[in-house]
Protein backbone atom coordinates (compact mmCIF):
# COMPACT_ATOMS: atom_id res chain seq x y z
CA UNK A 1 0.00 0.00 0.00
CA UNK A 2 1.27 3.27 -1.07
CA UNK A 3 1.44 5.92 2.06
CA UNK A 4 0.65 8.58 0.65
CA UNK A 5 -1.45 12.04 -0.26
CA UNK A 6 -1.98 14.72 -2.05
CA UNK A 7 -4.76 18.15 -2.12
CA UNK A 8 -4.88 19.83 -5.18
CA UNK A 9 -6.03 23.73 -5.11
CA UNK A 10 -7.05 26.11 -8.23
CA UNK A 11 -7.91 28.72 -5.15
CA UNK A 12 -6.65 32.10 -6.96
CA UNK A 13 -4.96 33.57 -3.15
CA UNK A 14 -2.66 30.26 -3.64
CA UNK A 15 -1.95 30.23 -7.12
CA UNK A 16 -0.96 33.88 -6.86
CA UNK A 17 1.26 33.33 -3.77
CA UNK A 18 2.85 30.09 -5.48
CA UNK A 19 3.67 32.32 -8.30
CA UNK A 20 5.35 34.96 -5.97
CA UNK A 21 7.18 32.32 -4.23
CA UNK A 22 8.59 31.02 -7.90
CA UNK A 23 9.74 34.26 -8.12
CA UNK A 24 11.53 34.75 -5.45
CA UNK A 25 13.34 31.70 -5.95
CA UNK A 26 14.24 32.75 -9.84
CA UNK A 27 15.36 36.20 -7.67
CA UNK A 28 17.35 34.08 -5.40
CA UNK A 29 19.39 31.76 -8.28
CA UNK A 30 20.51 34.99 -9.25
CA UNK A 31 21.80 36.33 -6.38
CA UNK A 32 23.24 32.84 -5.48
CA UNK A 33 25.33 32.76 -8.60
CA UNK A 34 26.35 36.05 -8.20
CA UNK A 35 27.84 35.66 -4.93
CA UNK A 36 29.15 32.32 -5.41
CA UNK A 37 31.15 33.93 -7.94
CA UNK A 38 31.83 36.77 -6.05
CA UNK A 39 33.43 34.70 -3.33
CA UNK A 40 34.69 32.35 -5.95
CA UNK A 41 32.96 29.32 -5.47
CA UNK A 42 32.10 26.77 -7.64
CA UNK A 43 28.98 26.26 -7.70
CA UNK A 44 28.71 22.65 -8.03
CA UNK A 45 30.56 22.61 -4.46
CA UNK A 46 28.09 24.12 -2.59
CA UNK A 47 25.89 22.09 0.28
CA UNK A 48 22.82 23.42 1.48
CA UNK A 49 21.19 21.85 3.91
CA UNK A 50 17.57 20.59 2.00
CA UNK A 51 15.25 21.53 5.31
CA UNK A 52 16.43 25.07 6.01
CA UNK A 53 17.34 26.27 2.78
CA UNK A 54 20.39 27.76 4.30
CA UNK A 55 24.31 26.70 2.92
CA UNK A 56 25.93 24.27 5.12
CA UNK A 57 29.27 24.52 3.35
CA UNK A 58 31.82 23.90 -0.01
CA UNK A 59 33.15 20.81 -0.82
CA UNK A 60 37.04 20.35 -0.26
CA UNK A 61 39.47 18.48 -1.07
CA UNK A 62 41.64 17.48 1.71
CA UNK A 63 44.97 18.61 1.42
CA UNK A 64 44.34 21.77 -0.97
CA UNK A 65 45.23 25.51 0.22
CA UNK A 66 41.94 26.74 2.43
CA UNK A 67 40.97 29.87 1.72
CA UNK A 68 41.20 32.68 4.23
CA UNK A 69 38.24 33.45 6.45
CA UNK A 70 37.51 29.48 5.84
CA UNK A 71 37.84 26.41 8.31
CA UNK A 72 37.76 22.44 7.00
CA UNK A 73 35.51 20.96 9.42
CA UNK A 74 36.34 17.17 9.47
CA UNK A 75 32.93 15.74 10.65
CA UNK A 76 31.03 17.22 7.66
CA UNK A 77 34.10 17.30 5.36
CA UNK A 78 32.99 20.86 4.12
CA UNK A 79 34.98 23.93 4.03
CA UNK A 80 33.04 26.39 6.72
CA UNK A 81 33.21 30.39 7.58
CA UNK A 82 35.76 30.38 9.95
CA UNK A 83 33.85 32.78 12.67
CA UNK A 84 36.51 33.39 14.70
CA UNK A 85 37.96 35.41 12.32
CA UNK A 86 36.52 38.71 10.88
CA UNK A 87 36.93 37.27 7.43
CA UNK A 88 34.68 34.08 8.03
CA UNK A 89 31.86 36.17 10.10
CA UNK A 90 31.71 38.19 6.63
CA UNK A 91 31.85 34.91 4.51
CA UNK A 92 28.84 33.90 7.12
CA UNK A 93 26.91 37.15 6.53
CA UNK A 94 27.21 36.66 2.80
CA UNK A 95 26.09 33.14 2.58
CA UNK A 96 23.26 33.75 5.31
CA UNK A 97 22.11 35.97 2.38
CA UNK A 98 22.00 33.69 -0.19
CA UNK A 99 19.96 30.67 2.16
CA UNK A 100 17.33 29.28 -0.66
CA UNK A 101 13.41 30.25 -0.52
CA UNK A 102 11.32 27.17 0.46
CA UNK A 103 7.83 27.49 -1.71
CA UNK A 104 6.32 25.06 -0.45
CA UNK A 105 7.05 26.49 3.23
CA UNK A 106 4.57 29.09 2.54
CA UNK A 107 0.97 27.71 1.00
CA UNK A 108 -1.88 29.00 2.39
CA UNK A 109 -4.33 26.59 3.92
CA UNK A 110 -1.06 23.78 3.81
CA UNK A 111 1.16 22.51 6.93
CA UNK A 112 4.84 22.08 5.81
CA UNK A 113 5.68 19.42 7.67
CA UNK A 114 4.16 16.71 9.51
CA UNK A 115 5.27 14.55 12.69
CA UNK A 116 5.41 10.70 11.58
CA UNK A 117 6.54 7.70 13.71
CA UNK A 118 9.80 7.93 10.91
CA UNK A 119 10.68 11.92 12.22
CA UNK A 120 9.59 14.92 10.03
CA UNK A 121 8.27 15.04 6.32
CA UNK A 122 7.70 18.10 4.47
CA UNK A 123 5.70 18.97 1.80
CA UNK A 124 6.62 19.47 -1.86
CA UNK A 125 3.96 21.10 -4.40
CA UNK A 126 3.98 21.39 -8.05
CA UNK A 127 2.05 23.40 -10.76
CA UNK A 128 0.94 21.38 -12.98
CA UNK A 129 -0.51 22.03 -16.75
CA UNK A 130 -4.33 21.97 -15.77
CA UNK A 131 -3.82 25.36 -13.91
CA UNK A 132 -3.70 23.56 -10.40
CA UNK A 133 -1.12 23.39 -7.70
CA UNK A 134 -0.83 20.03 -6.14
CA UNK A 135 0.78 19.38 -2.50
CA UNK A 136 2.29 16.00 -1.99
CA UNK A 137 3.10 14.01 1.32
CA UNK A 138 5.11 11.33 1.46
CA UNK A 139 2.65 9.62 4.00
CA UNK A 140 -1.07 9.60 5.04
CA UNK A 141 -1.82 13.27 6.70
CA UNK A 142 -5.48 14.10 7.54
CA UNK A 143 -7.12 17.72 7.44
CA UNK A 144 -6.69 17.50 10.75
CA UNK A 145 -3.30 18.28 10.70
CA UNK A 146 -4.31 21.46 9.27
CA UNK A 147 -5.56 21.06 6.32
CA UNK A 148 -8.08 24.06 5.14
CA UNK A 149 -10.69 21.44 3.10
CA UNK A 150 -12.05 25.46 2.01
CA UNK A 151 -8.86 25.71 0.05
CA UNK A 152 -7.65 22.45 -0.53
CA UNK A 153 -9.48 19.41 -1.79
CA UNK A 154 -8.22 15.26 -1.08
CA UNK A 155 -7.08 14.15 -4.91
CA UNK A 156 -7.15 10.41 -5.79
CA UNK A 157 -3.38 9.04 -6.15
CA UNK A 158 -4.77 8.13 -9.80
CA UNK A 159 -5.82 11.63 -10.79
CA UNK A 160 -2.53 13.09 -9.79
CA UNK A 161 -0.33 10.72 -11.35
CA UNK A 162 -2.34 11.34 -14.59
CA UNK A 163 -2.15 14.86 -13.75
CA UNK A 164 1.26 14.78 -13.44
CA UNK A 165 2.31 12.54 -16.31
CA UNK A 166 0.37 15.10 -18.44
CA UNK A 167 2.54 17.60 -17.01
CA UNK A 168 5.98 15.66 -17.29
CA UNK A 169 4.64 14.90 -21.32
CA UNK A 170 4.17 18.08 -21.69
CA UNK A 171 7.28 19.68 -20.57
CA UNK A 172 9.27 17.13 -22.22
CA UNK A 173 7.43 18.22 -25.69
CA UNK A 174 7.86 21.98 -25.12
CA UNK A 175 11.93 21.15 -24.20
CA UNK A 176 11.94 19.31 -27.56
CA UNK A 177 10.60 22.37 -29.79
CA UNK A 178 7.11 20.24 -29.65
CA UNK A 179 8.60 17.09 -31.71
CA UNK A 180 8.68 13.51 -30.09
Amino acid sequence: MIDQTVYRTRDESVLSAWRDAERQVADWRTRFDAGCVSLGIDLTQVIANTWSGRIKGVRHTVGDPIPDGWRYDKREGLLMPALRTPAGRRLAMVLDGLKRPMPADELPGMPYVHLTEGGLVRVTARLMGDGALYAEWPCRISESHGVDLTIWEPVKLSEYYAAREAADEAEQAGQNGGQS
